[in-house]
């Protein structure tokens, strides 16, 4: 092998972190060209874990992710591999976390998809919730659910 090898797919491994694709969020309808904060995608996996619920059964039908990526509210983070997470209810694997977070409403479920299956989940901790609200990006912080998350702490 030659001995740059192993530094050149380091490197590839390094922008593919990068990579604008891993996060998708959309604000009413466009699709920001920037990415969240560094700790964003560890405050979207925390509020998975945080869930109680698993909500499959009854929150996804057979064209839930359609919708989901249709929506005019939308958080998607692409993990960089396929990954177990422990949820309150169990351990799961996703490469996908998917949450519609609209300024009137927090979301009712927190779905996740593996190769086009979506699971989805609730009864999450409202302060895992507020941490996910407060990336800049997605200005909710002055919206009112989100404002009284945070005086409920």
């Amino acid at each position: 092998m030659k001995p740059w090898l192993p530094l050149l797919l380091s490197l590839a491994g390094a922008v593919a972190l990068a990579a604008p694709d891993r996060f998708q969020i959309v604000r009413d309808g466009v699709r920001l060209s920037v990415s969240p904060g560094p700790a964003f995608e560890s405050d979207v996996l925390r509020l998975l874990e945080s869930c109680d619920v698993e909500s499959t059964e009854y929150a996804v039908k057979p064209d839930t992710l359609s919708e989901l990526m249709g929506s005019r509210w939308l958080v998607r983070v692409n993990l960089v591999t396929p990954r177990s997470i422990k949820t309150r209810s169990g351990a799961i694997w996703a490469s996908e976390i998917l949450i519609v977070l609209r300024p009137d409403a927090v979301p009712g479920h927190i779905y996740t998809a593996l190769a086009g299956d979506v699971r989805s989940f609730t009864k999450y901790r409202n302060d895992a919730l507020l941490a996910v609200s407060t990336e800049p990006l997605l200005q909710l912080a002055g919206a009112r659910p989100y404002k009284q998350l945070a005086r409920s702490r």
